[in-house]
C-alpha cells in the first residue's frame, strides 16, 4: 500500500479474497449455475471453488489502487 503512494497510487479497497468473490455477481452465477448441474466435471470444479473459498478465502487478499489525479 505504501509503495503504491510511492509510485502515483491510492487504494480504492483491501478485501478479503472470499468477499471479494462473494460480492462478483459473474463469480456468484458461475457457483449457481455449477450447483445445479449434475455433470461430474461441473461438479468437480464447483468441489474447487468451494475449496477455494474455504481455505484461500482468509488467507488472500485483493488490493485495488488507482492512479491518484495529478493537480
Amino acid at each position: 500500500e505504501e509503495y503504491g503512494k510511492d509510485s502515483g497510487l491510492e487504494k480504492v479497497f483491501l478485501k478479503r479474497l472470499r468477499d471479494f468473490l462473494l460480492e462478483s455477481p459473474a463469480f456468484l452465477r458461475e457457483f449457481e449455475e455449477l450447483s445445479l448441474s449434475e455433470k461430474p466435471e461441473d461438479l468437480e470444479r464447483l468441489s474447487r471453488l468451494k475449496t477455494m473459498l474455504v481455505s484461500m478465502g482468509d488467507r488472500f487478499r485483493v488490493l485495488l489502487q488507482r492512479k491518484l489525479q495529478s493537480p
